[in-house]
Parts: C-alpha cells; sequence; structure tokens
C-alpha cells in the first residue's frame, strides 16, 4: 500500500465460505468437548461419580444416539431431535460436550470404494446410566402430579391448542407445565419461589 491506498480483498468463493465454516464449526465443538473433558474431571478429581442431572434438550439428544444403538450419525440424531425445528449444529455441539463428559462416545468410519465416511455416535454406559437416571426422577415426578382444571377464552385455548400442535409438545398440559417452569426460572431473588 502506498500514498493512503488500501487494499481490497477479493471476495470469498463458496468454497473458501464452506471451509471457513467448517473450521469454525470444528473449532467450536473441540471448545465444547474440552469443557466436558473439564466438567467430568471436577465430579470425578474426589472419587465421585460421574454423574450429574441432564438438561431436556441434552436428554433428547442422548435418547436420540441410543435409539440409534451407536449407528447413528449426526443428521438421523438430529432428526429424532427435530421436534422444534433444531439444527444439526446444536446437536453437535451437545453431543460434542457430551463426548467430553464420557457419556457419548464417537467412531469415524473411513469411506471405502462403495461408501462414504461415517461419524457415528453412541451412548457409553455412564451415559446410559445418567440418562436412566433422569428418566426415573421423570417418571416419580409424574406418579407426584396433581391435577388442575383450567378455564380458558376460545382465542386463548385456540393459542394453546396451536402451540400445543406446531411446538412439538405431546398435549396442552405438557405446554402449560413448561411455561410455568419458564416463569419459575426467571423470578427475581427473594421472590416467593413454587
Amino acid at each position: 500500500m502506498n500514498n493512503g491506498e488500501q487494499k481490497i480483498e477479493e471476495p470469498a468463493t463458496a468454497e473458501e465460505n464452506r471451509i471457513r465454516f467448517h473450521q469454525l464449526v470444528k473449532r467450536m465443538a473441540d471448545t465444547m468437548r474440552s469443557e466436558g473433558v473439564k466438567a467430568r474431571s471436577s465430579r470425578t478429581s474426589q472419587g465421585g461419580p460421574n454423574t450429574r442431572p441432564l438438561k431436556e434438550f441434552e436428554q433428547q439428544v442422548m435418547a436420540a444416539a441410543l435409539a440409534l444403538a451407536g449407528q447413528g450419525e449426526l443428521a438421523e440424531i438430529t432428526a429424532r431431535v427435530n421436534q422444534k425445528h433444531t439444527g444439526d449444529s446444536a446437536v453437535f455441539f451437545t453431543l460434542s460436550r457430551l463426548e467430553g463428559e464420557g457419556f457419548i462416545s464417537s467412531e469415524w468410519i473411513r469411506p471405502t470404494e462403495t461408501e462414504k465416511g461415517k461419524l457415528l455416535f453412541k451412548v457409553t454406559e455412564e451415559g446410559e446410566s445418567v440418562l436412566a437416571a433422569v428418566e426415573l426422577a421423570e417418571k416419580q415426578r409424574e406418579l407426584s402430579m396433581q391435577t388442575m382444571t383450567i378455564s380458558l377464552p376460545a382465542p386463548l385455548k385456540e393459542f394453546v391448542d396451536n402451540q400445543t400442535g406446531s411446538g412439538g409438545y405431546s398435549s396442552a398440559s405438557e405446554y402449560i407445565c413448561e411455561l410455568i417452569r419458564e416463569m419459575r426460572s426467571v423470578r427475581k431473588p427473594g421472590s416467593e419461589t413454587i
């Protein structure tokens, strides 16, 4: 650059953008896996078990991987989780963190002359134990559920019905419970808890 001239960069090609995107995704996945390794190390450093409560999305991802019995690729796992239009990236990053924690393992199957390469995800024994504990806790919670009848004006009932169908909820009760949980989680410290 001379006399204040600025260098003009050529626009990136589609292939260059694709490569950059995949490099960014790999770095993010490596970071998530590393965070998982740290979390596992923290839990087990004092001789404790490698266990923790799972978030709902983590549970869905692990259940999908478990159902595919070690033969699940990212697209297949995402399709099973995809109740609320989840993207591959969210599932991949979750799998990466869970792999770092020891709840998921992955295996790269090299391409052959007749088949392309595959990255398969499998739930480990530790992962199965954590998932089973979460499912048991949910069943116990469901057994202790109470029934409440509510009345809604027609427009609100129609809204709830639409949200239930389009949001991937199995029932209006599940949708209402999710709304109440969200409201409970945003309550300010010091306010009355439910």
